[in-house]
């Protein structure tokens, strides 16, 4: 889903800003934990709508910091700012792996989702407050 969502994502992000772009990538992501956090059996058959739509998410949220990077870097700086973005969404990853699985030992299954969502949905706001600075 993530491979089709992606060449969907592209498509409509030539067309908005890049900013709305970052609030819209974000919400799907927030939308696909928070479903996920609500779902008592991941693996059940009709889990796979909710699953669907944790990849639009998480493919949205990887696509667009880059598609923001390429519009507001300047070129001379460019690798090094997309260098940095991966080195710290890597240090993220780790993060959040290793505060999940503590949350799942220690609240429970959802409790990650429920983390991912909200932090998600912060990202939402701050685009939507960028969006809106003159």
């Amino acid at each position: 889903m993530a491979l089709v969502w992606s060449l969907v994502f592209g498509f409509f992000s030539d067309r908005l800003h890049r900013v709305t772009v970052m609030a819209v990538a974000f919400a799907f992501a927030t939308l696909g934990y928070g479903a996920l956090a609500f779902t008592a059996d991941p693996g059940a058959p009709e889990a796979r709508w909710v699953l669907v739509l944790l990849g639009i998410g998480q493919a949205s949220a990887i696509l667009a910091p880059a598609l923001l990077l390429s519009q507001e870097a300047t070129p001379a700086l460019r690798g090094s700012t997309f260098g940095f973005q991966a080195l710290f969404g890597g240090l993220g990853i780790l993060a959040i792996s290793l505060a999940g699985g503590q949350l799942f030992d220690s609240v429970g299954p959802a409790a990650p989702f429920s983390v991912m969502a909200t932090a998600n949905a912060l990202i939402v706001i701050a685009a939507l407050v960028v969006r809106r600075l003159p």
